[in-house]
């Protein structure tokens, strides 16, 4: 065998095993990514001009369930006088996420909170679960009723806190983790 011929079949080999790594290499790259973003989510999110409104994180409000039970992912935990907040980002092991899936993903979460005892007198629960890049990202919402408002009234108001927050929250973690990835590849 001639030299040249040895070294463009050791880079051909070295490109082919790399290619069988090239997927799973990203993809621990971005579940890498959306752990340190998860963990060091922010403090505070600000979602009306009331300051005594704004989320705030939680001491003990990160969760990584991912490392006990891979595809259960991770949680952050939010909370203000009136509302408790529990983001979770995960995949529930699936490679892609379909329409079917979150049709199915918000079914039984919706049915998983009507079987939940209430954690709040009062409260208005509510679960809004989303895509987020091949994960679902799902708010758990508990809100308490004001008393000052009508149900229908209180209910906007909730509405606008958790998709104000879920909007804040998703810029967050394109943020976040496109900062990840950039830092990571360098």
């Amino acid at each position: 065998m001639f030299p040249h011929f040895r070294f463009h079949h050791y880079l051909g080999t070295a490109i082919l095993l790399s290619c069988f790594c090239i997927t799973p290499c990203v993809a621990q790259s971005k579940a890498k990514a959306a752990y340190i973003c998860m963990k060091n989510a922010p403090d505070t999110f600000r979602l009306l001009p009331i300051k005594e409104l704004d989320l705030k994180k939680h001491p003990a409000g990160f969760n990584d369930f991912e490392q006990k039970s891979p595809g259960l992912g991770y949680s952050q935990y939010y909370g203000n006088p009136a509302c408790r907040i529990t983001v979770y980002l995960y995949n529930k092991g699936l490679k892609n996420i379909t329409r079917k899936n979150l049709d199915a993903e918000i079914a039984e979460s919706r049915q998983v909170l009507r079987s939940a005892p209430k954690t709040m007198k009062d409260a208005i629960d509510d679960v809004s679960i989303v895509p987020y890049r091949n994960a679902f990202l799902k708010i758990r919402y508990t809100c308490g009723k004001s008393g000052r408002f009508t149900l229908e009234q209180d209910m906007d108001v909730i509405r606008i806190i958790t998709s104000n927050f879920q909007g804040e929250f998703v810029a967050y973690l394109d943020k976040c983790i496109e900062r990840q990835l950039s830092g990571a590849s360098k």
